[in-house]
């Protein structure tokens, strides 16, 4: 089906609105397909593009527009959530949460289970106390004595019971304190590890820098020592190295001053290249990685407050069998001949129910298993990581082709996934890095100029699109360059203009620009003017 989409902006009449078209089985016949709010027609929207709009506009209508932002300036979190989108991995994330909420109520159905097992099992164990404890009682009288006394050991649990129960409320205050205080404690050490990290990744790319300075001088030290070598031999032999012609030792050693000289220059430089490495080593083994805040304090809290509900559980599982056995004696009293009859019946429904409980917790168990599973194949370490680290070679090779093209030979455009597991539950975090190196001009996207920064952003988002629409199960039928030109000197216009003449022959080539002199490159203008609110449209 095809849809056409238009975003109203201060309209008269359509104000700000979103209008969804669906087109009809007739020739130009349009139907409107909004959904009653903006917010529901965007969603829609995401629904026919098969991805948020702002996604789409960075990687269909991928123009230098200042509300599309650079991949490059981009934090990592706008990095990885733009990747999943281009990947279409939110599905496995939104499927991970609903596995992860599905398992934590499993898990705590279970513990409830398991509790109300284990208490059924005692009020069964009780009911068969008292089946023996009848057999003994000699008279009413008896049973109304031990009504008495449970009643009075009832009263003075639930004093008990209170007691602890505000012990157990303030203890849990205590633990929430506590780990609030921890929560600000990492938030601290998490901040502190990301400037260790990126401390380190300077220090250790300073490192590679001087030691492929290094590296050069040497190979220059090799050459001027075999220069050296050579030109001693031939003015030895009374041959000048530079002209071949007879030359005495005397006036050959112009020469080998030079060679000399620059031989110790490039020493120099080896020496210098080699302090340089010393020293930022020194500084790199001085980096000391923080220490996450201990959980002691936390884990203390928690087991106090803890121990406080287990007692309080305790004493009403206690009071819960001391009421069955007043219960029991008081219907000895009411009705002493059919007390045994009412009491294995009990048992009998008790015990069904616990079968039945039992039962429910495998099928529990089972399931859990399953969702373990789907859980680690959803997460980070499983499909996610798989897709993302599997695609990346190809988009840095697409990306690298473009930048060659747009800024030459050498130009590279480098994405990586690096993982670290320093989260509060151990979990793995992607972290999508990347960098921009331009032969002889600068290895850092930061150090590039205005043009070739927008040069590098088209080409890495050229390569977006193309994995857009490999994975894309809609054509892509256009391609749209908006005001692409913007801030580019004559070479750069060029050389951008011959890269989408060399797209325009697999896909279509939208160009909206305001620069007349862009005319003659399409094959067909489309030109929208202004005037007194009205817009008018000419076509060549």
């Amino acid at each position: 089906q095809s849809f056409r989409i238009t975003r109203y902006r201060k309209h008269r009449q359509h104000s700000n609105d979103v209008q969804v078209e669906r087109r009809g089985k007739k020739k130009g016949e349009w139907s409107d397909v909004s959904r009653g709010t903006n917010v529901e027609s965007d969603k829609m929207i995401e629904e026919i593009l098969g991805m948020d709009f702002q996604a789409f506009c960075n990687s269909v209508a991928f123009g230098a527009r200042e509300d599309v932002r650079s991949f490059f300036g981009a934090t990592d979190t706008e990095r990885k959530k733009l990747f999943e989108t281009f990947l279409g991995l939110a599905a496995y994330s939104e499927a991970e949460v609903q596995v992860k909420t599905e398992m934590k109520g499993l898990t705590d159905k279970s513990v409830f289970t398991e509790h109300k097992v284990a208490t059924l099992q005692r009020r069964i164990d009780d009911y068969n106390n008292t089946l023996e404890e009848l057999s003994d009682v000699d008279s009413i009288e008896e049973a109304k004595e031990q009504v008495k006394q449970g009643k009075k050991q009832l009263a003075s649990l639930k004093k008990k019971r209170d007691t602890t129960e505000k012990k157990r409320k303030q203890a849990a205050t205590s633990a929430t304190r506590v780990r609030a205080l921890y929560d600000e404690q990492y938030d601290a050490y998490d901040e502190e590890y990301d400037d260790h990290a990126n401390a380190k990744y300077g220090v250790e790319k300073r490192i590679r820098a001087f030691q492929e300075t290094l590296a050069g001088h040497r190979a220059n030290v090799r050459t001027y020592q075999k220069q050296l070598g050579d030109a001693r031999a031939l003015i030895e032999a009374g041959e000048c190295p530079t002209c071949k012609q007879a030359v005495t030792k005397k006036s050959g050693g112009g020469e080998m001053r030079k060679l000399e000289k620059a031989l110790k220059d490039f020493n120099a430089k080896v020496n210098t290249s080699t302090m340089d490495i010393e020293i930022t080593e020194t500084e790199l083994s001085v980096l000391v990685e923080p220490s996450p805040p201990s959980t002691k304090a936390t884990d203390r809290a928690d087991e106090k407050a803890q121990e406080l509900e287990s007692e309080v559980i305790g004493i009403a599982n206690e009071m819960t069998n001391l009421k069955v056995r007043v219960e029991a004696n008081e219907k000895v009293v009411r009705q002493h001949g059919n007390q045994e009859k009412v009491i294995r019946e009990k048992i009998e429904e008790l015990a069904e129910e616990r079968k039945d409980l039992i039962e429910s917790t495998k099928d529990a168990k089972k399931r859990l298993q399953i969702l373990t599973f789907w859980r680690d194949g959803f997460g980070n370490r499983g499909i996610k990581s798989f897709l993302m680290e599997s695609i990346i070679p190809a988009i840095n090779k697409q990306a690298t082709q473009y930048a060659v093209k747009l800024l030459g030979a050498g130009t590279k455009i480098m994405l990586s996934s690096t993982t670290r597991l320093k989260s509060k539950k151990a979990e793995v975090r992607e972290k999508i890095s990347i960098e921009a190196i331009i032969p002889y001009c600068t290895d850092t996207y930061a150090g590039a100029s205005k043009g070739q920064k927008k040069r590098l952003d088209l080409a890495l988002l050229l390569a977006f699109r193309n994995v857009v629409a490999q994975r894309s199960g809609s054509p892509f039928s256009q391609l749209f360059a908006d005001e692409i030109f913007d801030g580019l000197d004559a070479s750069g216009v060029e050389t951008i203009g011959e890269l989408l003449q060399e797209l325009s022959e697999d896909v279509p080539v939208m160009l909206i620009t305001h620069d007349p002199k862009l005319k003659p490159a399409a094959e067909r203008t489309i030109t929208v003017s202004h005037e007194s609110g009205i817009a008018e449209v000419k076509t060549a």
